[in-house]
């Protein structure tokens, strides 16, 4: 497949190039120097975390593994043809991987400009003519709530960030939306496994990429292989600076991830870990639960399903009055992912040993949501 003029972040400059968002262009300049002085300037970093309270770190790639990742989407999806519309911003590597595939396969991208619009992005798909695209679940929700129909030229839309729930998927290929859902992350060059454009909407028992091999261990946490992994992780040390780790070659890199694997078909389970996905980006709810407690000792910060953002934050306590004002607090300079959306004053559920009874809690949440209180 032949490259063409589409622009790559990355090929801005002759050092290492790290992408991250605005807000943490310091850090990512810094970031890069570390990397320069240290030979790496070949190397092309993303940063991921920053958004979950933890701090960020960059994952880091070599162009030759990237572009595995891009060949090896462009091959799962039968791509080699037809324009990307991209309106994911290109410093996440769900944007910045269409521009390599596009360039890969010959074909141009079709950038949505400004701040995310489903009006101005199903435009935008039907005057370009774009046959693939990406967007997160929540985007997805939008077009389906407006009832905003795919033009007829749309060929697949990949879903990444999180899963789209089922009838939500369907609604939206009833609307001529192509939708097909992916999983991955950053360590992979965005996808591992991701279902095909021929099939009924699904979000299990999906075929992994070409370029992947994975396997679980005892405990069924994913590990995957393959020449697209990353090349190692910049960490953020707590009194300053950072941390390189390189990853071997032949290393399986080992998730988080609860999956079940069936031959070369992978159905995504849960985290083994306290994370969740809320608007397609990763929070810690014990991170803002620890801010909380600074205030209200008793606080307890749960993550229940929301229809349009995925997942969404609220915190319960005995005492309302209190908790509301804490989150009021921590929301006034909170990223949009981490605010508390609403408060649920109840005894908090402890175990015979004192401890946290958080599936009790979880239930209560579940079976009362009438009991959720707006924070304003």
């Amino acid at each position: 497949m032949p490259a063409t003029g589409t622009p790559l972040p990355w090929d801005r400059g002759n050092g290492p190039c790290v992408m991250a968002p605005p807000h943490l262009r310091g850090w990512a300049e810094e970031a890069a120097a570390f990397l320069s002085l240290r030979g790496m300037d070949g190397i092309t970093a993303f940063a991921t975390s920053g958004s979950s309270g933890s701090p960020p770190k960059a994952i880091l790639f070599t162009r030759r593994a990237l572009d595995i990742c891009a060949r090896g989407a462009l091959e799962h999806l039968h791509a080699e043809s037809g324009d990307w519309c991209c309106p994911l911003p290109v410093w996440h590597v769900g944007g910045a991987m269409i521009y390599l595939r596009a360039a890969l396969a010959g074909t141009a991208v079709h950038t949505l400009r400004g701040k995310w619009c489903p009006q101005a992005y199903a435009d935008l798909m039907k005057s370009s003519g774009a046959r693939w695209s990406s967007l997160v679940p929540t985007q997805v929700v939008d077009l389906v709530s407006l009832g905003l129909r795919a033009p007829s030229t749309a060929g697949c839309i990949i879903v990444g960030g999180g899963a789209l729930d089922t009838e939500t998927g369907r609604k939206a290929r009833t609307l001529g939306w192509p939708v097909v859902q992916s999983y991955g992350m950053t360590e992979a060059g965005s996808q591992l496994a991701t279902a095909l454009p021929g099939d009924s909407f699904h979000t299990d028992r999906l075929s992994l990429l070409p370029h992947w091999e994975a396997q679980t261990d005892k405990g069924g946490l994913l590990r995957f292989q393959g020449k697209g992994k990353l090349f190692g992780r910049l960490l953020t040390q707590a009194h300053g600076g950072f941390l390189l780790e390189r990853v071997a070659p032949q290393e399986w890199w080992s998730t988080r991830d609860l999956v079940r694997l069936e031959g070369r078909l992978l159905t995504f389970l849960r985290r083994a870990d306290r994370l969740v996905k809320v608007l397609g980006e990763l929070v810690d709810p014990d991170a803002v639960q620890d801010v909380l407690r600074r205030s209200v000792p008793e606080a307890v910060v749960e993550a229940v399903p929301h229809p349009r953002a995925g997942m969404e934050l609220v915190a319960c306590g005995p005492s309302a009055a209190p908790l509301k004002q804490a989150c009021r607090e921590w929301n006034a300079s909170a990223p949009g992912p981490q605010r508390i959306r609403a408060v649920m004053e109840t005894p908090i559920p402890l175990t015979v040993m004192g401890k946290l009874d958080r599936n009790r809690l979880r239930s209560q949440l579940s079976d009362h949501p009438e009991k959720l209180k707006g924070i304003y």
